[in-house]
């Protein structure tokens, strides 16, 4: 199976600094999902020949303000209005890369705005384990990669909204600090209007 892309720029607003502000100061209580804690065998993560601390996941609520904003600016585009899925707050924390993933089965491809790429050279790594198809089930994950085929990888731009083919392997490596960004899941349906803007 050929993938045509593994990653899109979207034409959609950029974030305004209100906004961009709001989420910075997230409330920690609003906590949607948190990756459980790390054992010995999921704290590190092997690609290219080398080790990295696998990084914490976390996902939080957007406050009202970034709901209302994202409804009026990027759901306007898609003609499903009615989409119950909403942006969350990304954190990837603690650690130096995130390992190989598959996202969530109910919408195969996901809709980032990088707010902090968390370093200068931050590669976002597409992948796919041997004797495996390209694209995957949902909620894979996957630590000791040394052996797989990179497909593409790439330092996302930042403060640009970006579509992501999460039913392919990927990760990211070299962080220096947390990375940071609005993220939401969208439909077939969804990517390809946002990706004909």
């Amino acid at each position: 199976m050929v993938i045509d892309w593994y990653w899109k720029i979207v034409n959609l607003p950029q974030v305004p600094n209100e906004i961009t502000d709001m989420i910075y100061k997230f409330d920690p209580s609003k906590i949607q999902y948190r990756v459980p804690p790390k054992t010995e065998e999921t704290d590190t993560f092997y690609i290219d020949g080398k080790v990295y601390k696998d990084a914490i996941y976390s996902r939080y609520h957007s406050d009202q303000p970034v709901y209302e904003w994202y409804f009026k600016n990027v759901i306007r585009y898609v003609k499903d209005k009615q989409t119950q899925v909403a942006p969350g707050v990304q954190i990837l924390s603690d650690g130096t890369a995130f390992h190989f993933h598959t996202d969530g089965k109910a919408r195969p491809y996901v809709l980032n705005y990088m707010l902090d790429l968390g370093g200068d050279n931050v590669e976002t790594v597409f992948g796919q384990e041997p004797v495996f198809p390209i694209t995957r089930e949902p909620f894979l994950n996957k630590f000791h990669c040394e052996e797989y085929n990179i497909l593409d990888r790439t330092v996302l731009p930042n403060n640009t909204w970006v579509i992501l083919n999460s039913k392919v392997l990927h990760g990211v490596i070299n962080m220096e600090r947390p990375r940071i960004c609005l993220s939401m899941g969208i439909t077939n349906e969804e990517m390809v209007l946002l990706t004909s803007l």
